[in-house]
């Protein structure tokens, strides 16, 4: 009988996601998928990282303690910070999120689903303090302007920029930035703190027009004796050598795991 309700149980999920997925680009909405309810500004958007996060587990670490204390560098709606309280329920996290209408989903998902333990800042984390013009995409591509712009971007507006160095003054069981092409700036800025960070999870942005500096980034990694690994989450290109592809103004983006032995 237990077999049977958790089959029902799957099922049920399974065909929510395949529902959302079918959605047209930034359809908002609510669902509730095993045990967590979850508000989203883009239907499609979160089955993508609903699957990469709770299926695929990317986030997936282990600590040497029941409380670690993560880091979350572009929380969005608070999907990762849901995955680490469901493998870590004593997790103490530290999340920004600059996007305003984001930032509101972020505060709902906590609140609804009873989370405590997370300090969220609407703010964006930058190399330096400083008011920046930020792009709102309506989803999971928010990013500085000077970044990499796009004319798909839709509204633009002002946000508070802070050094994340400053709020780095404990050890760091887990660091996590999805920071739309700010990750190697921000990567430099607390390389000074970067002995207090037990591992890194970094999503690498190559914008077509701008030069690629993933070699600086990785370099950092290896002077403060981090290994990684790399992986490509969802290929914009099969054949980048004839069709080299674009999405929102980027021509690929990695997951990149850092770690010590």
């Amino acid at each position: 009988m237990i077999r049977n309700i958790l089959k029902s149980r799957f099922n049920k999920d399974y065909r929510a996601l395949k529902r959302l997925s079918k959605k047209q680009r930034y359809t908002n909405g609510e669902v509730r998928i095993k045990g967590f309810k979850y508000s989203f500004p883009d239907a499609r958007s979160f089955v993508f990282m609903y699957k990469e996060l709770f299926e695929k587990q990317i986030y997936k670490f282990k600590a040497n303690t029941n409380s670690p204390y993560i880091i979350d560098c572009g929380a969005n709606i608070g999907m990762g910070i849901l995955y680490f309280k469901q493998i870590y329920p004593e997790t103490q996290v530290l999340a920004f999120e600059p996007e305003k209408s984001i930032y509101n989903s972020l505060r709902k998902n906590l609140k609804d689903n009873n989370i405590n333990n997370v300090e969220i800042v609407s703010k964006a984390v930058w190399k330096e303090e400083a008011i920046l013009s930020f792009l709102n995409e309506g989803a999971d591509a928010n990013r500085i302007e000077m970044l990499g712009q796009d004319e798909n971007l839709g509204e633009k507006y002002l946000v508070e920029a802070i050094r994340l160095s400053k709020y780095i003054d404990r050890e760091v069981d887990l660091l996590k930035m999805d920071i739309e092409g700010a990750e190697l700036e921000v990567l430099k800025e607390i390389e000074p703190k970067m002995n207090l960070i037990k591992n890194i999870f970094i999503e690498y942005h190559s914008f077509s027009k701008q030069d690629q500096r993933l070699d600086e980034l990785l370099n950092i990694l290896s002077r403060n004796e981090f290994r990684y690994y790399i992986d490509s989450p969802n290929g914009i290109s099969n054949s980048p050598f004839i069709n080299r592809g674009n999405f929102l103004s980027m021509d690929f983006f990695l997951n990149i795991y850092c770690y010590r032995d």
